[in-house]
């Protein structure tokens, strides 16, 4: 599967993210933004540049440094709407370090019918 992703990447077909702890495959090649979740590490691709703004960059960046541009990352993190969702409605018990429903119900956990990410 590693050479797969290797070739496709190579013949520009995919474009590989790398992260701390691994390596994801893009195979979006239009240009976009990465909406990337710090909980639950979704990545989520948004479009962007509609007016211009990054390719204008772009320009402005070449002809001020002379720098051969050869491609560009744009990555957001956050929290997704998923994750924003369930924070708001979850608290974390200090002492205990267990989730906590509003109204102080103990909130099931992970695998016990809980949804995980």
């Amino acid at each position: 599967m590693y050479n797969t992703l290797n070739v496709l990447s190579e013949k520009g077909l995919v474009q590989p993210l790398h992260f701390r702890l691994g390596t994801r495959y893009d195979a979006n090649p239009l240009l976009h933004a990465n909406l990337i979740c710090v909980k639950c590490s979704s990545i989520t691709d948004a479009r962007i540049d509609e007016d211009g703004a990054v390719a204008s960059l772009r320009e402005t960046l070449t002809r001020a440094s002379g720098f051969q541009v050869m491609g560009q990352r744009l990555d957001f993190y956050g929290v997704c709407p998923r994750c924003a969702g369930s924070s708001a409605s979850q608290r974390m018990e200090p002492a205990s370090g267990q989730a906590v429903q509003p109204g102080g119900r103990q909130a099931p956990a992970a695998g016990a019918g809980g949804v995980g990410h």
